[in-house]
């Protein structure tokens, strides 16, 4: 006799879950081993190359003075929100402005992202896709180029996940709490980097639609993100100066993106930074993302079929 999924008992259907769902005991192992990955190949090469270009201006113009010429410094000339030279200036005081010693900081907000990238990918979908975002986090080119940077990107990246965790959370669980975690996360993702406000602002225009009926714990939490973008008006008339980001305008935006899309498969790989990458290096990963996708429908038709014939 043939049964349905749709006709079995709760419990039965929860215990046939289960037999494909990985012990949390053995994830969370998963992710520490993937952590663990990520500090690796982010802390092994960090003095490997000396400073280049934007990295010399962070630690030789900005941060060898006091905290208030440092701001000053941020003002005129940097094209970047505060906060990572704040964090930078107190960890120089710790550790030097050396390459290793500089640099120790954004590899370490890059490794701190894994798990978060894992927590988040768990919310939004499940811990199998958790893995799976935590794996590409801790091996990823571009992300491990930027863990290796003495610039603001790292924490960008960091607080992005984080707020992207919140976000997930607010919309399951409505709670003020996860509202406020999820303002705090992009606040201070703002302040890392302006180009943080295309996803915040996806994430605010979401929760403002999807939560309208909790709009007395929504618009708080918006309101206190706008008022931080406000906040950082001055700064960014202060710091509007050709000079400094005028020659992204000779590149084409299609240019840009396909150049991101290639640097994001295997990172920079110019002699300098801004040199055009070597597209050719991006075959090898392609063949292998798609030898994976293969795998992964593979995977999905076999667990499909084991779940029919365990139903019979």
């Amino acid at each position: 006799m043939e049964t349905s999924a749709a006709t079995l008992p709760a419990a039965a259907i929860g215990t046939e879950d289960k037999r494909y769902a990985p012990a949390r005991s053995s994830v969370l192992w998963a992710v520490a081993g993937l952590t663990a990955l990520g500090v690796a190949v982010r802390f092994a090469s960090l003095g490997l190359q000396s400073y280049h270009h934007d990295e010399v201006i962070t630690a030789m113009r900005v941060l060898p003075h006091s905290f208030g010429e440092m701001l000053h410094r941020v003002k005129t000339g940097e094209s970047n929100p505060p906060l990572y030279y704040v964090l930078a200036w107190a960890w120089a005081k710790a550790f030097g402005t050396g390459e290793v010693g500089l640099r120790s900081l954004s590899a370490v907000f890059g490794a701190a992202t894994v798990p978060v990238a894992y927590f988040a990918a768990r919310e939004l979908a499940s811990r199998q896709a958790g893995l799976i975002a935590a794996a590409m986090v801790a091996v990823n080119p571009m992300l491990i180029w930027y863990s290796q940077e003495a610039r603001s990107y790292a924490p960008l990246v960091f607080f992005g996940a984080v707020s992207l965790l919140f976000f997930a959370r607010s919309l399951r669980t409505k709670a003020g709490r996860d509202l406020a975690l999820w303002m705090l996360a992009s606040a201070l993702a703002l302040c890392s980097h302006y180009f943080a406000v295309f996803a915040v602002g996806i994430e605010a225009a979401w929760l403002l639609f999807a939560l309208r009926d909790r709009w007395r714990l929504v618009l708080p939490a918006v309101g206190g993100i706008i008022a931080t973008g406000l906040a950082l008006v001055p700064l960014i008339n202060g710091q509007v100066n050709p000079t400094h980001i005028g020659w992204i305008d000779h590149s084409p935006l299609p240019t840009r993106l396909w150049e991101t899309a290639v640097s994001f498969l295997i990172g920079e790989t110019g002699h300098v930074i801004a040199e055009p990458p070597r597209e050719r290096y991006a075959l090898i990963p392609v063949a292998l993302i798609g030898i994976a996708f293969l795998l992964a429908l593979i995977a999905v038709s076999l667990g499909r079929g084991r779940r029919r014939s365990s139903v019979r």
